[in-house]
Formats: C-alpha cells, structure tokens, sequence
C-alpha cells in the first residue's frame, strides 16, 4: 500500500493488494475510488516482481550461508583437535564435550579398524553410533541409531556372511529385514 500525504492530509492510497486507487481532497473528503488501471495493474505487477525477487535472493544467500556452516564447522573442530595435538589417523579417543569431539568426516582408528565421522560434533566410540569404517569392498553393516547414520540408498554393507545393497534412502534396517537386496 502507497499513501501520499500533502501537509499531513492523507490525499491518495494505491493499494497493490486490493488493486485500487483512492483519493481525497484537502478536507478529507473522498473524492474518488476505483479499481487499477491497465497501466496501474502492470506498475503494481512489476513492484510485487521486484519485492518476490529481492526476497527470493535474500533466501538464497541465507542457504548458501547455511549450507557452508557444516564445512565451516568440521574445519574448525579439525583445527581446535589439532591444537591439541590430534590428527587424522590418530587412535580414538573420548571426548570430554562437544569442545573437543570429532568433526564430521573425521578420520580415527580404532579396533584395528579405520573409522570415518558421519555426523558434526561426534562424541561416540566407532562401531556404537556415529561412525563407518574405512577401507576397500564393503564394510560390515553397523545397527543405525537414527537419521545420522543410517544408510544411503546404495549403500553396500555385509552382514551374515551376504554382500547386501540399500533399496531406501535413511535405511535402519537389518539386512534381509527390509530395504535391502543381496548383491
């Protein structure tokens, strides 16, 4: 909606929403009303266009800034572990807090197995939640204990002596359960 005062007496409205045009005289009487003009109606379409597209790029630079925190945020936890004096590699240890925790795509070993984070901020101990080991052809299928690390579709795992491959995305279950056909 657009007012146009003169001597702080309200003379015209152009409402964009209801698409009419009002105006009044220098006593407040109102002196006409009447639905957009042709020309009104395409100067009031553009102004929506221009406010739909300066919201649609605020959005969008929201989401980038937010679909960079998670890099941002193992690059700094990888930093502070290496202040410390832990590296990619390194034995597993337990962290004491999220201040110290492994970052997402971190790299442990542990139980002569190589492990790799698949969540930000991980304070559990590879094989429990949080972790799939590393290394060639595919790994053992490990019980997922939520959204964080349950299995892609796609995924290849053994379990019971089978080479098992995920049919469902965010995939909990056992293999030979459901969501999964033996490769």
């Amino acid at each position: 909606m657009t007012d146009y005062y003169l001597d702080n007496v309200l003379r015209e409205r152009r409402d964009d929403v209801a698409r009419t045009y009002t105006s009044w005289d220098e006593n407040g009487t109102q002196t006409e009303q009447r639905p957009y003009t042709a020309e009104e109606n395409a100067e009031a379409d553009a102004r929506v266009q221009r406010q739909m597209v300066a919201t649609a790029t605020a959005e969008l630079e929201r989401a980038s800034l937010l679909n960079s925190a998670p890099e941002e945020l193992a690059a700094l936890q990888t930093a502070i572990l290496a202040q410390e004096g832990i590296h990619p590699g390194d034995p597993w240890r337990q962290p004491t807090g999220t201040h110290d925790a492994y970052p997402l795509g971190a790299l442990v070993s542990h139980k002569d197995e190589d492990w790799e984070s698949t969540v930000a901020a991980n304070v559990w101990e590879p094989g429990v939640s949080g972790w799939k080991t590393v290394g060639v052809g595919p790994q053992p299928w490990i019980q997922p204990t939520g959204g964080h690390d349950a299995y892609a579709a796609g995924a290849i795992v053994t379990h019971v002596d089978k080479v098992w491959s995920s049919d469902v995305d965010a995939n909990v279950w056992e293999p030979g359960v459901y969501g999964w056909t033996e490769v």
